[in-house]
């Protein structure tokens, strides 16, 4: 009772915000050579970082691995979640974590089927000796939710757990992603559905079969003009240089 007393004037003060600063300050130089970058206000706990990497404003990331050339903008929650490489993930983007069962148990409320849940035991609601229903979805046995590489996830985006979403997707602002999503599609809407494709069969096999985000740093920097088109990516793609 003390401690949580203690707790919560400490959080009152600002300190809670003063030290994830400081955290984050001394993260900031400590991988200042492998070009990772958290704002100030970041809250970033529990996570793996490649390199060349920008989380911006008060953006939330925690247990979670982003791949490199990846940022995430202000007011995203990116929780349990492998983010592949080169996405570009705009702000307010969140990870829904958690589901609650609408069939079968006569009420939502997770007093009834779950044990462990802070809020419930925090409300003196907790009755259960043992969890009755899985409340997350994994897409592996570490992560809710896999993004693949470069993917572009637009603004106010949600993803629900349990989805994996394919290489070279774009997700349009706004959309609620409630199921898998094919590799260099466009999806959009509420649920999330297919647009359309990006690029014909042909092509997307042809990128995919690069893997260009595995290419040497130095060597994407070199040629950047390659991306311009399918017909210079092709002729660059056949001097790859991996890292």
């Amino acid at each position: 009772m003390v401690k949580n007393i203690l707790f919560t004037i400490y959080q009152l003060l600002g300190f809670t915000a003063i030290k994830r600063k400081g955290l984050n300050f001394f993260f900031n130089i400590k991988n200042k050579k492998r070009r990772v970058k958290l704002s100030l206000n970041t809250n970033v706990r529990k996570t793996y970082f490649e390199s060349h990497i920008a989380v911006l404003g008060d953006a939330e990331v925690i247990s979670s691995s982003i791949g490199r050339g990846t940022y995430i903008g202000g007011g995203c929650r990116i929780i349990n979640t492998k983010v592949g490489r080169f996405c570009s993930i705009a702000k307010d983007v969140h990870i829904v974590s958690g589901n609650h069962p609408t069939t079968d148990f006569i009420s939502t409320h997770p007093m009834f089927y779950l044990s462990n849940n802070d809020t419930i035991i925090n409300m003196g609601l907790n009755c259960l000796c043992k969890s009755k229903f899985n409340e997350y979805t994994y897409v592996d046995n570490q992560y809710v939710v896999n993004i693949g590489n470069d993917v572009w996830i637009g603004q106010g985006v949600m993803i629900l757990n349990g989805v994996s979403i394919g290489d070279g997707s774009v997700i349009a602002t706004g959309a609620v992603v409630t199921k898998d999503v094919p590799p260099f599609s466009i999806v959009g809407g509420i649920p999330a559905k297919v647009i359309k494709s990006r690029f014909s069969d042909k092509v997307i096999k042809d990128i995919s079969d690069t893997k260009w985000w595995n290419y040497d740093i130095d060597f994407l920097i070199e040629n950047v003009d390659s991306f311009e088109s399918i017909e210079k990516f092709r002729s660059l793609s056949r001097h790859i240089k991996h890292d």
